[in-house]
């Protein structure tokens, strides 16, 4: 501590702050004649009768201080488009940073500039359009108190470019691509803000205050706004697809292994099927400006991009991935209760979780906001659905359910109160043959000033598929159950302060959401102290306590956990963070106690090069049933993106995770993980990618003796056309193969085991 006191004390760089008046944040906006030619010069009539917003503040690293580079954001609308536009002025030549990549797949490290369009004034949810200098896209939802979603697609056109001056960017934002009230004039809170991609610094038009726990409440508001066309739009999205599939056929002789099955012959052949095509398409309806129905018929869930792997080995609870299915990503907010970047997986669980829809053979969703209430209904047929088990408060499983089709229903209510809080209510229904599950829950979310108060609770019923031959959890019978949550934080400039309880008892079930553990009851807090030196060498530091407990539900004491995490925060856009931490582990009734240090570190410092990575060392519990025990290990992750031409990326992930009784002992488990990904984009629309991923596990612990080590590599190419989030054509090769141990076939043979040749042509039509 007295280190990092010696480091605040170092000479800070300091300027006079700044604040807008209070009239100057409200600006009533022009509705002009003439639309911008989208080409990056701000040459256009449009910006000269245009809304000039100036005077941006530096909010990072340092609030409240004049930016040190000079910006404009210009703003007008006519009946059909809101237009917006940004000069970046650049006093050292050479130093805008600027790559081309597909739409919402790049551009982290590079300049780029924020709009967020709060369009139903309520502080609480805003759009968000991002463009780089060369225009190119990235988009989402900011959900207040919370990361911002990039995963909704919005139809929008942008251009950009590099000049001597620095670097411009325009934009059109159809009104049909936003929802909003039906009040005329419109009023919309609204904010821009520029980052740098060299130092990592944001200038904003409107200053945030650091410590405010409300982002979108710092906000201008753009009004006068009338005569919009709100005549009911049609968005229709039909696509054509083609695949052909490939597998390898494996011989039916066997041989009894610790009470199983397994092949011993060769496999044999590799088969390719016949080619397959389909056809099908989504229709969305602007019910109203604020109410949407989306319908879909036939749906291509496919993901163009496979999921990557995961540590498989030495993992107590079931393995989640993230939501890319474009039905499920819009407007997927308004069916989710949000959670804080405080509140892990370990703490609670989401209530929803869309990827627990396997395979949807229709689908239909409406979503709504009327005043101060927001609605939001889904319906989803599965025609692949599983049951998620669950071993006491140990560990949780999946099981497929085979020839069974299950019907999901979602349906949630949200409510404004106060200034910036709200209620809500959320029921889910699932039923697969004669297993059903239903969920029930309210919600809310308190603000004051910097003092933030969310829970929620719920209650389940759930009767188990029938089943027991393969598995004694489908005993088929009726559980109830409970869960809640709470949060309390304090946000300020210079102290963090957070307390967390959450609990799900034994018989809670969730067919619908993430629960990694039930029969437990968790308490947490956490206390950060943060200073902003501000020296040529630091932007932030912070240090930090957290402890997290877990009992049996309504039990006695089973885990414990303590952290001190010290974050450094340099400049040129570089973090390190060292967390020492000492953790006490009930596992299948053992007692576990366990010392070690984990560190991250990220850094964007070059434009050619960045890498980010973490690494924990020390005890790691050994996860058996039979014999559970404290062993050593560590996990370590790194990633780095090489840049060498603005057109092209060559990404490399490494992953490995392994675990011994004893330093010196033999391997209990090892599992190591590289992906690599290459990239090229002759132009916007125009990109190539390859990827290729090597998979090698081993885990002694692994029933089967045949299959302790699995090794698998897979490989993709894909070119692709994307005129806009909907409207495209993928065409590409997808490959998986697998190495084969004694007694199925030689040591380290590699077979192909999968392939997929597929095509995707989507395009969507506005009428």
């Amino acid at each position: 501590m007295l280190i990092i006191a010696a480091l605040v004390a170092l000479s800070a760089i300091h300027d006079s702050t700044v604040l807008k008046p209070a009239d100057s944040v409200r600006i009533a906006i022009p509705r002009v004649a003439q639309r911008p030619v989208l080409d990056g010069r701000l040459d256009d009539q449009t910006w000269v009768e245009a809304a000039k917003l100036t005077d941006f503040v530096q909010y990072e690293p340092n609030d409240l201080l004049r930016a040190e580079e000079k910006s404009v954001a210009y703003v007008a609308y006519d009946a059909d488009y809101l237009f917006l536009a940004s000069r970046a002025f650049e006093s050292k030549p050479g130093q805008v940073r600027a790559t081309v990549f597909p739409r919402e797949r790049g551009g982290e490290g590079d300049d780029r500039v924020t709009v967020l369009l709060d369009t139903f004034l309520d502080k609480r949810r805003a759009f968000e359009f991002k463009s780089n200098p060369y225009g190119i896209q990235t988009d989402g939802i900011k959900v207040e108190g919370h990361e911002g979603d990039p995963s909704p697609d919005f139809v929008w056109y942008s251009a950009g470019r590099v000049d001597e001056q620095g670097w411009s960017v325009e934009m059109m934002i159809p009104w049909a691509s936003l929802r909003f009230p039906a009040a005329d004039p419109l009023s919309i809170g609204f904010n821009v803000a520029r980052i740098f991609g060299r130092s990592g610094e944001k200038d904003s038009w409107i200053a945030r205050r650091r410590g405010n726990p409300c982002e979108i409440c710092q906000e201008g508001v753009l009004t006068g706004i009338s005569g919009i066309n709100r005549k009911r739009t049609f968005d229709i999205l039909p696509y054509v697809s083609g695949s052909q599939l490939g597998s390898r056929r494996f011989a039916a002789d066997s041989a009894l292994a610790g009470g199983q099955f397994f092949a011993t012959r060769p496999p044999l052949d590799f088969a390719t099927a016949t080619p397959r095509g389909a056809v099908g398409g989504d229709v969305k309806v602007a019910v109203t400006t604020s109410a949407i129905l989306n319908a879909t018929l036939n749906p291509d869930f496919s993901q163009v991009e496979s999921d990557d792997d995961q540590v498989r080995v030495n993992q107590r609870f079931t393995l989640f991935q993230s939501e890319r299915r474009p039905f499920f990503v819009e407007g997927r907010d308004a069916f989710e209760i949000p959670r804080s970047i405080d509140e892990t997986r370990s703490n609670i669980g989401d209530l929803f979780y869309s990827r627990a829809i396997v395979d949807p053979a229709a689908g239909a969703r409406l979503t709504a906001k009327q005043g101060r209430v927001t609605l939001a209904t889904l319906y989803a047929r599965d025609d692949q659905p599983g049951y998620f088990t669950y071993s006491g408060f140990e560990s949780s499983g999946y099981r497929p359910l085979l020839s069974a089709n299950a019907d999901v229903f979602v349906a949630r209510a949200r409510a404004d109160i106060l200034a910036d809080s709200w209620v809500g209510v959320t029921g889910l229904g699932w039923r697969a043959d004669r297993a059903q599950n239903g969920i029930g829950s309210i919600d809310a979310s308190l603000r004051r000033g910097g003092i933030t108060l969310n829970a929620e609770g719920g209650l389940s019923s759930d009767r188990a598929p029938l089943d027991i031959a393969t598995s004694p959890a489908l005993d088929g019978k009726t559980r109830n159950g409970l869960y809640y949550r709470a949060r309390l934080a304090q946000a300020g400039k210079n102290l963090y302060l957070v307390a967390l309880a959450s609990g799900a008892d034994s018989t809670f079930r969730d067919q619908l959401g993430r629960f990694a553990r039930v029969g437990i009851q968790q308490l947490g807090g956490k206390a950060a102290i943060i200073q902003y030196p501000s020296t040529r060498l630091f932007q932030r530091l912070s240090q930090g306590v957290m402890v997290t407990t877990a009992s049996a539900f309504g039990g006695g004491l089973l885990d414990y956990t303590v952290t001190l995490p010290f974050e450094f925060q340099f400049q040129k856009a570089t973090l390190v963070t060292v967390t020492p931490l000492r953790q006490h582990l009930t596992l299948f009734g053992r007692r576990l106690y366990m010392s070690g240090m984990s560190l991250e570190a990220s850094s964007q410092a070059s434009q050619v090069i960045s890498a980010s990575g973490s690494m924990y060392i020390g005890d790691r519990e050994i996860v058996d049933q039979l014999r559970s025990r404290v062993g050593r290990g560590y996990n370590a992750s790194l990633q780095l993106v090489v840049r060498p031409v603005p057109q092209a990326s060559v990404e490399i992930k490494g992953q490995r995770s392994w675990h011994a009784d004893r330093w010196s002992s033999p391997l209990v488990d090892d599992a190591r993980i590289v992906r690599a990904k290459g990239s090229y984009q002759f132009s916007r629309p125009l990109g190539v990618r390859l990827i290729e991923e090597y998979s090698n596990q081993y885990d002694t612990r692994n029933s089967n003796p045949f299959y302790r080590r699995s090794v698998r590599h897979a490989r993709s190419g894909l070119v692709s056309y994307e005129l806009g989030p909907a409207s495209f054509l993928y065409v590409g090769y997808n490959e998986g193969s697998q190495n084969f141990d004694q007694p199925i076939v030689d040591t380290g043979a590699r077979l192909r085991t999968e392939s997929q040749l597929f095509m995707k042509l989507s395009y969507l039509m506005r009428l």
